[in-house]
């Protein structure tokens, strides 16, 4: 039996699932929040100003989608135009913040000085 087979068959009863079934309800979920997470990329570097794509970016800092929080901080900050590595990097050593931080994990003291850093970043 195939794995199109597989899919075809009626589901089990409630709460009646083998290591199959766990499995791919795994890969859609991981795969729902990879989608997610690269149309919010797309998004932020489509704006075409600089400003309202921070702007955008902190916004996601301070309330991001359930599939976005797994995300960290360093990608959400690249994929926003006009910040590149190394802006991103210093951005957040001044916001004494680790580059491997995920947006769950930000404190709201380090997402508002995350959030005022990269909304400053069109000011300079």
């Amino acid at each position: 039996m195939n794995a199109a087979e597989r899919l075809r068959q009626p589901a089990p009863a409630a709460g009646v699932r083998n290591r199959h079934d766990q499995r791919l309800a795994a890969l859609q979920r991981a795969n729902a929040v990879r989608m997610a997470r690269a149309a919010t990329k797309r998004v932020l570097q489509a704006e075409l100003d600089a400003e309202r794509s921070r702007s955008l970016g902190a916004l996601l800092l301070r309330a991001p989608a359930p599939e976005l929080r797994t995300m960290p901080v360093l990608d959400l900050l690249l994929s926003c135009r006009g910040v590149g590595t190394a802006k991103a990097k210093r951005l957040l050593r001044e916001a004494r913040v680790s580059e491997r931080r995920r947006l769950e994990q930000l404190t709201e003291r380090e997402q508002a000085a995350v959030s005022w850093r990269l909304l400053r970043i069109g000011n300079r």
